[in-house]
């Protein structure tokens, strides 16, 4: 299968996609239909760098990262419940199913920072899933662990956000899934 690229830039809004013509074609059409989003974003004022992402996110619009081939638009999903999204993932394990609180705060509730209760709070939405023992010092430990995998970045004591290349990774599996 042939592979075609496209960069696109509206005010300072860009996208650059390469994938299938299928797949652009697609991803074109969602940019075509949120362009009048996107020109008012860009007639703001510029935030800072770091908040160009976060800013995009929480419009619902493509966030644009460096380590995927393409931009996926989690947006264009339904809002999806925890228990959704670790039906989704397989989750089995407190450290999955804190992975998956956290997938839910970051995407469908627009958080760029979550806490441990936020986390804990989340995790008990997935009745499929919770279980008593997934608390305390197992939560805590399961949340060290993604701190470890460089899943997670404890920002300040218990509050953490995703790394950004697993932001990354994360959309594209929830897209994809």
């Amino acid at each position: 299968m042939s592979e075609s690229k496209i960069e696109l830039k509206i005010g300072s809004f860009s996208f650059s996609g390469t994938g299938s013509e299928e797949w652009l074609s697609e991803k074109l059409n969602q940019i075509i239909d949120s362009a009048e989003n996107l020109a008012s974003i860009s007639n703001e004022t510029q935030p800072a760098q770091s908040n160009v992402a976060n800013q995009n996110a929480n419009l619902g619009q493509y966030v644009e990262s460096s380590s995927l081939s393409h931009a996926s638009n989690v947006s264009s999903l339904e809002k999806l419940s925890t228990n959704t999204i670790a039906t989704r993932f397989s989750s089995k394990t407190c450290k999955e199913l804190a992975l998956c609180a956290a997938v839910h705060l970051h995407f469908f509730q627009n958080k760029d920072t979550f806490s441990y209760d936020d986390i804990r709070l989340e995790m008990k939405t997935a009745k499929s899933f919770y279980k008593q023992t997934m608390k305390g010092s197992n939560l805590q430990a399961a949340i060290d662990g993604l701190v470890k995998d460089k899943t997670l970045n404890e920002c300040s004591p218990k509050t953490y956000a995703f790394c950004a290349n697993a932001t990354s990774e994360l959309e594209a599996r929830l897209v994809a899934a």
